[in-house]
Parts: C-alpha cells; structure tokens; sequence
C-alpha cells in the first residue's frame, strides 16, 4: 500500500486553484498608498512625510513630549539621601523609617560617610527582597572598623539572635 500524499493545507491548496482561475484577493489599501497614489509618491516617501505632518502639528498644537523620569545619576537631579533609602529600600513600617532617619542624620553630621551608605545601598537593593534588612546587616558589618555608633537592630525585629547578631 502506498503512502498518502498529504498536504500543507486546505487553504493553501484552495488558494492555488483560485489563483489557477484568475482569482486575486482584494489589495489592502493604507492610507500611506493611498496618499501616494493621489501624490505621485512612492508609498515610503508618503510614510515618511504622513510621519512629518503628524510631528509638526502636535508641535504646533503645544502637545509636548513625555519627559524622562530623574536621573540619580547623570540627569543633574539629585535626590536627598532620606529619599533615597526609604524608596529604594522600601521602609514601611514606623520603625524602618526610623532607622533611616538616624543613618541620614549620622552621614550629615560626617559620622558616617555618605559613600559607605551609598555603597551599602546598591548592593542591598540587588537583592530580590527584604532590601532593607540587607542594608541594615551589611551596613552594621562595614561599619564595624569606623568609630561610629550605628542605631541598635534588636529593635527593628529583622531577625536576629538575642546576643544582638555577634558570634
């Protein structure tokens, strides 16, 4: 017995025989075609120019651009500190916020410099969750060679042991 020849499709094969007979499908007609054939234009000098017209008159009518959002970096808008952690490490509770009151007041008086909390920050906010808590226990880790006194973590309830996080 011999294999049946099979088909790509029905639709394809109704097609070809449509077409054997002359038929064509409707054509699409865009307005890009239409402009052009009304112009004596090539459809994508029409596009291009239809694209033109749509710019200068939302111009004209005063609509402007979305603007970009502020840069921490590069933008030349800077964010204060305070708004920084709490944002970015996404402070909730009373206590949380707190705490990052205390570390900003800490790096404004120069206790604690702005550069090892900044750095403490890009790292913890690499981490998939609980960002903060990641901040609090790298910062505490970091700062243990510096002279300063870093707010107590026994009272944020992150987690820690009773001997307040030491070995």
């Amino acid at each position: 017995m011999a294999p049946r020849k099979q088909y790509a499709s029905v639709e394809r094969i109704d097609l070809v025989a449509l077409g054997r007979l002359g038929y064509k499908p409707p054509r699409v007609v865009t307005s890009f075609a239409l402009l052009a054939s009304h112009s004596g234009m090539k459809p994508m000098i029409a596009g291009r120019w239809m694209i033109l017209t749509l710019l200068v008159s939302l111009m004209a009518s005063g609509v402007a651009p979305a603007a970009s959002p502020p840069s921490l970096n590069g933008g030349g808008v800077t964010i204060d500190l305070k708004s920084q952690l709490e944002k970015g490490l996404k402070a909730r509770r009373p206590v949380e916020f707190a705490y990052i009151a205390q570390i900003v007041e800490l790096v404004d008086s120069g206790k604690l410099p702005r550069s090892l909390v900044t750095s403490s920050y890009g790292w913890a906010r690499q981490k998939p969750s609980r960002k903060l808590q990641y901040f609090q226990f790298a910062l505490q880790a970091r700062a243990k060679g510096l002279d300063v006194q870093l707010p107590d973590l026994r009272d944020q309830a992150v987690g820690i042991s009773s001997n307040g996080g030491q070995r």
